[in-house]
């Protein structure tokens, strides 16, 4: 469940935020690393998270910024890049920010844990014991 409030927060919060801050690919980080402090989660949901809302939200505003200027984006991109085709530029973009987005929110969930300790689950009593 949380990951789902993980996923769906960053992004929420990322849209409205790539108005204010100067550049649009770090205002998903930011909520990733809030949430990635915030929301305690295992270390894998953590960077699976991350991975997919910020590879998500690249994908989506890069190809919101390639359609607003008629496809001339991509195809100098993809120009530029080894890739063929601007489809294939459009997915290394996503992958990158995904990247990013899932190491930040880990980074910051491994900062919560130097902070206020590591999330450990209760043991049960009767764990390995016959009746």
């Amino acid at each position: 469940m949380r990951f789902l409030i993980g996923f769906i927060l960053i992004l929420i919060l990322a849209f409205p935020l790539h108005y204010f801050m100067p550049w649009w690919w770090w205002s998903a980080i930011v909520p990733a690393i809030l949430l990635g402090f915030g929301l305690q989660m295992k270390a894998y949901l953590s960077f699976l998270c991350g991975l997919l809302s910020v590879g998500l939200f690249w994908y989506l505003m890069a190809f919101w910024s390639n359609s607003l200027n008629g496809g001339i984006l991509l195809e100098k991109m993809s120009t530029i890049l080894p890739f063929g085709s601007p489809s294939t530029t459009l997915l290394f973009v996503g992958i990158i920010g995904g990247l990013l987005g899932g190491l930040s929110m880990l980074s910051a969930k491994y900062l919560r844990d130097i902070v206020s300790g590591p999330l450990v689950a209760p043991k049960s009593k009767n764990r390995g014991k016959y009746k």
